[in-house]
């Protein structure tokens, strides 16, 4: 099949965007499908000039203008076939206060959670216990807080973080394990626990410094839970509206599972979370860009 895959992108996720979508453009290609790469820069001259050559596009592109329905909306207007969530449903679920509002409606539990600006953060009630502070329009943990010693806050960090970005979304913490639940189609796979350095959490530094463990299928959890976790996962991409595949972020604290936030393009590199489910459950790289080129078509 003649197939595009556009990578890069506008967002700080620009790098590993670009390592997700060469991985998948390579997996096509090796899947037998003749299979264009194109290094999207947020402008549309080329992509207007050229989608008519491809019968389906696969945009790996994470963050701003690739989760959040902008490249998804533009597809959309041209009546191309694509891979992923569509542009309504990436705004809502690439906006984590959309998304904790629409789950909470659903009876899904998630962290106590509100926008907020540098003002009223120190007298808020949730800032004065262990909390999150993070972009509700970003992913990758990338301009993430994550206190859990009280008293410890970085105030010239707090400062830098709200003068970039305005307002944060405020969450209680949860403390418990985290997981993660690839979520593809028509197949099951196994979920992931996620285990940072000791006495650390699972923030942007330890995404990428190879000092996470990420344990598939998790060795200390007992069947009828991950069976749970991974059904509460299905469950929530289709709360969202989510399509084809998507990643859901739970911690599991002693009073039961809360959804931290989906992913609608997971990484896909060859170190990512979703490609490592997957591979476990017997899909190679290859086979994974081929199911989904086919799923898009049905």
């Amino acid at each position: 099949m003649k197939a595009l895959v556009i990578g890069g992108g506008i967002s700080d996720e620009r790098e590993i965007a670009l390592k997700s979508s060469e991985s998948v453009h390579k997996a096509a290609i090796a899947a037998g499908h003749d299979c264009d790469f194109y290094d999207w820069n947020g402008e549309w001259e080329w992509l207007e000039e050229n989608l008519s050559n491809y019968e389906v596009v696969f945009p790996v592109l994470h963050g701003e203008g690739g989760e959040d329905g902008h490249i998804q909306e533009f597809l959309e207007s041209k009546g191309v076939k694509f891979i992923g969530t569509k542009s309504k449903e990436s705004k809502i679920c690439f906006d984590k206060t959309a998304t904790i509002n629409v789950l909470a409606e659903n009876n899904i539990s998630v962290p106590k959670g509100k926008l907020i600006d540098i003002e009223s953060y120190y007298d808020d009630e949730v800032a004065k216990l262990p909390h999150v502070l993070k972009p509700f329009d970003g992913g990758s943990t990338i301009d993430s807080l994550i206190n859990i010693k009280l008293g410890e806050v970085d105030d010239e960090l707090v400062k830098s973080l709200f003068k970039k970005h305005k307002k944060l979304l405020l969450e209680e913490f949860i403390e418990g394990p985290e997981y993660t639940v690839p979520i593809l189609e028509g197949k099951d796979l196994p979920i992931i626990e996620i285990i940072p350095p000791a006495g650390e959490t699972f923030d942007f530094k330890n995404k990428y410094n190879g000092k996470t463990k990420e344990i598939c299928p998790p060795e200390g959890l007992n069947k009828d839970t991950q069976v749970m976790l991974a059904e509460l996962g299905k469950k929530v991409h289709n709360i969202l509206g989510c399509r084809h595949f998507s990643r859901v972020d739970i911690i599991l604290s002693e009073t039961g599972p809360y959804i931290l936030e989906i992913n609608t393009i997971p990484g896909m590199t060859n170190e990512s979370l979703f490609p490592k489910a997957a591979q476990v459950a017997g899909l190679e790289m290859p086979e994974l860009v081929d199911y989904l080129i086919k799923l898009s078509q049905q």
